[in-house]
């Protein structure tokens, strides 16, 4: 119903960023692959009515990345940072986007900004603990593992990987 709501709001206004962006927003919750195609072409079309807009752009990032096309979520997330990077979340995704594509210094690039911006975002430790342990640098990585489990000490997955670099160590 959210879908076709929005479609006659298009169809009304076919100048409506927010009409495509709230589409677009509906079809990546269904989220099947078909679904994040559409949303991502409602995102992109977001992004082209309103070019100072960071949120269509973080969300076809978004879309992208749940559609493994990890270097043009990367694509997407930079632009969106290029409008605004004080965004603590979109560059840890762009982080991630770049992880995924085994760019391991741009992740770790990304990250630096990500934990200046917001040193309590677990997440961003937790994958820079992963980054340095792929450089071989494993002394670092226990150090942001740790900062990761101090601030989110449920954080499962980071605690079984720095039991696995302990015992690597």
């Amino acid at each position: 119903g959210a879908i076709e709501a929005y479609s006659g709001a298009i169809a009304l206004r076919p100048d409506s960023m927010l009409a495509y962006l709230r589409r677009g927003q509906t079809y990546q919750r269904r989220g099947d692959r078909g679904d994040l195609e559409a949303a991502a072409r409602d995102f992109r079309t977001a992004a082209a009515l309103d070019p100072t807009a960071t949120r269509p752009l973080e969300a076809l990032g978004d879309a992208l990345y749940q559609l493994q096309r990890y270097e043009r979520a990367e694509e997407a997330y930079e632009k969106c940072l290029r409008l605004d990077d004080r965004s603590p979340r979109v560059t840890y995704r762009l982080a991630l986007a770049r992880y995924r594509r085994h760019d391991i210094d741009g992740a770790l690039a990304a990250l630096a900004d990500a934990v200046r911006l917001d040193d309590r975002m677990a997440d961003a430790h937790y994958l820079r603990g992963l980054c340095l342990r792929e450089k071989r640098r494993p002394t670092e990585a226990v150090q942001a593992i740790q900062r990761a489990t101090a601030i989110e000490p449920a954080m499962i997955a980071a605690r079984e990987e720095l039991a696995d670099l302990y015992g690597a160590i």
